[in-house]
């Protein structure tokens, strides 16, 4: 998995701009637009119903979200009247919780939790932060289910029989190329390149192979439903390129906030590129990269 640091580095470049270009609680995962057209707020909401739905939330519920990010589905929670606690690895995002009075946020590692931490749950969700659960050196060690296994293990740990997760996560798709290929060394423009760029945004992490290596490794749980986002994140990246005024005056702070790093770390200079060209949606839209949502329940 990627370690704090790792995570801190991947988040500390995003957390400025998009807090100032995107709003203090800010979704940065998949929005739910299906085939309607919708508003990135209103397909955001529709993604935090359809998770709350697949838990079978009722108000007073116990959730946990691993990986919580800015908080947006902490918020979601407290607002249908659950009791939600979140958990990121990033200081920056602790704070802007804590800022904006969701102080149910920790800043804590997954693999650190157990039953005595925060007690039991009624549902867990993890949107967008799966994808860090396997470093580089853990596929390179065949280790990568493992990983996931650990996990999935303690999902089982905090949540009664019946008890629901709702993960939504990037995986590779059907055009991922070899991993000796994936080089900010490789052609400029090219996929290899590409995922060199996102390399260096995500840390030391590794995607999932398939949604098939996920629901193996989620030992204990059956799957309930799962639902294909590709198209859904394409749409959500889109949405984030509008508000062109709002970025501007991001840019510009974060710019002047960030120049002498930007001038001194060559590898900030990369995720900075892979920001600004959208690596993402371009590996997304030629399949390189693939999203999925799955529900999974505890069977035993």
């Amino acid at each position: 998995m990627a370690t704090a640091a790792d995570i801190e580095r991947s988040y500390e470049f995003m957390d400025g701009i998009l807090r100032a270009a995107l709003g203090e609680t800010f979704d940065f995962s998949c929005a739910h637009f299906g085939d309607e057209p919708k508003t990135l707020a209103q397909a955001q909401h529709d993604k935090h119903a359809y998770a709350l739905n697949a838990l079978r939330f009722q108000p007073g519920m116990r959730v946990l979200d691993i990986g919580c990010g800015w908080g947006p589905m902490v918020k979601a929670i407290r607002d249908r009247g659950g009791r939600p606690v979140g958990i990121t690895l990033s200081p920056n995002q602790v704070r802007a919780c804590h800022r904006n009075g969701l102080h149910d946020v920790h800043l804590l590692d997954w693999r650190d939790v157990t039953r005595e931490t925060f007690g039991s749950f009624d549902g867990i969700v993890s949107h967008g932060a799966f994808e860090h659960f396997c470093s580089m050196e853990e596929f390179r060690a065949g280790q990568q289910l493992q990983a996931y296994e650990r996990f999935f293990a303690l999902c089982h740990s905090l949540l009664p029989i019946g008890g629901r997760i709702h993960l939504q996560t990037l995986t590779h798709g059907k055009h991922m190329v070899s991993p000796d290929q994936v080089s900010v060394d490789a052609p400029k423009g090219s996929i290899g390149y590409l995922l060199g760029l996102m390399t260096k945004l995500y840390a030391n992490s590794w995607l999932p192979e398939s949604r098939e290596q996920i629901v193996e490794a989620a030992r204990g749980f059956s799957l309930v439903e799962s639902r294909n986002g590709r198209r859904d994140w394409i749409r959500t990246i889109e949405a984030w390129k509008e508000p062109k005024r709002r970025w501007s005056r991001a840019r510009v702070w974060h710019t002047l906030l960030l120049a002498p790093k930007f001038v001194r770390d060559r590898d900030f200079r990369y995720q900075v590129e892979c920001g600004s060209t959208f690596a993402l949606q371009q590996l997304l839209a030629l399949e390189v990269w693939d999203e999925w949502g799955l529900v999974l329940e505890r069977t035993g």
